[in-house]
């Protein structure tokens, strides 16, 4: 518990995780709110001939207000559809899984840690810090998705279309991914050791990412080519970014456990066989 406080007050007096964790705040919130301005813009926007076409009149519906479609999207925390790669929740909270995950080695705050408990509880509490810090943040913006959400259907003039239970799981939902995001991306920074490698292998998955999920958009296939990919499935796992079906969020949510379990166990691993002298 020891070591876990220390890592949380180290990690809370960093300026750069300060910041991330307020930016993921203002990530969720500002999702939200964009997502019920949407209608808005769409009434100011003149499709002419275009709106007389099935898909984009099924759109427009789908956009309006009171449809549900709409409604689950203002409520999703890690704002799944926002993006066919990263979001902006997923992003910050990257961010703030990197930097814990490296900063402690960079500076070489480990050294004097592992004096007074072992390697494993030490790189257990980066871990833990990382999902702490991660989840702080996105419970308080899912909490301030509803007052703003309340806000919106007072002014569009409709009434909730989802039950309150099921917005209440997909935000749980939300703040578990992001949670499990960053402490994958800390378990990076453990195997790397270097927030420079870190970032740069976390850009590169995700370039990847945007080339086989645009291949496989091109030639027709579905969410099954790149659903388990690690960025990707995060987005499975909410349940808003696959209309079809083919990839359930209970699957998505497990790829993102097992790729979380990888990255955490290898980190753990990796941190055992530094040379910390």
């Amino acid at each position: 518990m020891n070591t876990l406080r220390a890592q949380l007050y180290t990690a809370t007096k960093l300026t750069p995780v300060r910041a991330s964790c307020v930016l993921t705040l203002i990530a969720i919130v500002f999702s939200c709110a964009a997502t019920w301005a949407l209608p808005v813009l769409l009434a100011h926007v003149d499709l002419g001939a275009a709106a007389q076409d099935e898909r984009v009149a099924a759109a427009l519906e789908a956009a309006s207000p009171g449809s549900d479609q709409l409604q689950r999207g203002a409520f999703d925390v890690f704002a799944s559809t926002s993006s066919d790669v990263l979001t902006l929740p997923q992003l910050t909270v990257i961010i703030s899984g990197v930097l814990i995950g490296t900063t402690a080695i960079r500076y070489g705050a480990v050294c004097w840690q592992v004096v007074d408990s072992s390697r494993t509880r030490v790189s257990t509490s980066i871990l833990c810090s990382s999902a702490i810090v991660a989840a702080a943040p996105a419970v308080i913006g899912a909490l301030l998705c509803w007052p703003v959400s309340v806000v919106a259907m007072m002014l569009h003039g409709v009434d909730l279309a989802v039950g309150g239970p099921d917005l209440l799981l997909l935000q749980v939902r939300g703040i578990a991914v992001l949670t499990l995001v960053a402490v994958s991306c800390a378990g990076l920074g453990l195997i790397l050791r270097s927030l420079g490698r870190t970032a740069a292998a976390i850009a590169a998955i995700a370039v990847i990412e945007f080339l086989v999920s645009a291949v496989a958009a091109l030639t027709g296939q579905g969410t099954r080519v790149f659903g388990w990919l690690p960025l990707q499935s995060a987005r499975m796992a909410i349940g808003l970014s696959d209309p079809t079906g083919d990839f359930p969020s209970l699957a998505g949510m497990g790829i993102v456990l097992g790729w979380t379990a990888l990255a955490a166990g290898l980190g753990v691993v990796r941190f055992h066989r530094y040379n910390l002298r």
